[in-house]
């Protein structure tokens, strides 16, 4: 495995914070064994995987490249700090477990998040209102491949919101 990670942080102003990121991977799994036979326990069935070894397969997890960003735009108002925030990320296609199965191949696929945040002045008093997904983008999180039966997925959430509230002491 190897690869290489790039960030940029960027303050033009008091008020701006920007942080741009990528990352870049090639990965390769080579002559890793498999279990060579598979046995279903209810149907009383062994048969034997139709691979012995894997070669030139991908890490799990181990996009080709992925890039991320984060604006947030503060200021001072209502006797606190006020903060505008959208961040995101774009991951490329991978696949979610070793054996590069295509039940646990995910397509590239883009988040983006937005957050509005008022920090008291003078306490430690903090509200946030928040969205996670606002694109609704569908991916799973999570793959198992399970060989002769087939394959499951776990999902990552859909667009989701909510508001935070919190003293700091």
């Amino acid at each position: 495995n190897m690869g290489a990670e790039l960030e940029l942080f960027l303050t033009p102003s008091d008020h701006w914070d920007i942080v741009l990121g990528a990352s870049f991977q090639d990965s390769d799994v080579d002559g890793v064994e498999t279990p060579q036979e598979q046995f279903i326990g209810p149907l009383g069935i062994s048969t034997d995987w139709p691979v012995d070894f894997l070669y030139d397969n991908e890490l799990p997890n181990t996009p080709t490249y992925s890039v991320n960003y984060l604006v947030r735009y503060n200021l001072d108002m209502l006797g606190g700090n006020v903060a505008f925030q959208v961040d995101g990320l774009f991951v490329d296609d991978q696949y979610l477990e070793v054996s590069n199965a295509a039940g646990s191949f995910q397509d590239g696929y883009d988040v983006h998040n937005a957050r509005i945040s008022w920090e008291s002045g003078e306490s430690a008093v903090r509200v946030s209102a928040w969205v996670k997904n606002f694109t609704d983008e569908e991916y799973k999180s999570y793959a198992l491949d399970l060989g002769y039966l087939g394959a499951t997925a776990t999902y990552a959430p859909p667009v989701t919101y909510g508001v935070t509230a919190g003293y700091h002491f």
